[in-house]
């Protein structure tokens, strides 16, 4: 009795297109998460900067007040990130899925961008 060794094959196909979809969705996660931490790095280089202290009215020497503006500007953003992560898991997606909040999050997303070029 011959046994075909086709299927396994099929399978095996399956199993790499599969992994190889893993991988990039990884990966992208990954250079997600790098390059929000990125932003944070070059946000409170930003602080160094002369012209930016001049434009906030920030003394050359940080005080306690200037010490927390810049602690809620650089950490404000992490905060609000893993208070929406929780609350839109628990609030959208169980409720109306996956689909209604990657459109809401997206839409918040591009507004974001929009009013911050103004």
């Amino acid at each position: 009795m011959v046994e075909s060794s086709a299927p396994e094959e099929e399978d095996l196909g399956d199993h790499a297109e599969a992994s190889c979809k893993v991988i990039s969705v990884c990966a992208f996660v990954a250079c997600t998460g790098f390059f929000h931490g990125y932003d944070n790095g070059v946000v409170s280089l930003v602080f160094t900067m002369p012209s930016f202290r001049e434009m906030m009215h920030w003394p050359a020497v940080d005080d306690d007040k200037v010490a927390f503006s810049k602690g809620l500007t650089v950490n404000g953003f992490n905060a609000g990130a893993a208070l929406t992560a929780v609350l839109s898991g628990h609030l959208l997606i169980d409720k109306f899925g996956r689909k209604p909040a990657l459109l809401i999050g997206s839409t918040l997303f591009a507004m974001g961008g929009l009013l911050q070029s103004l």
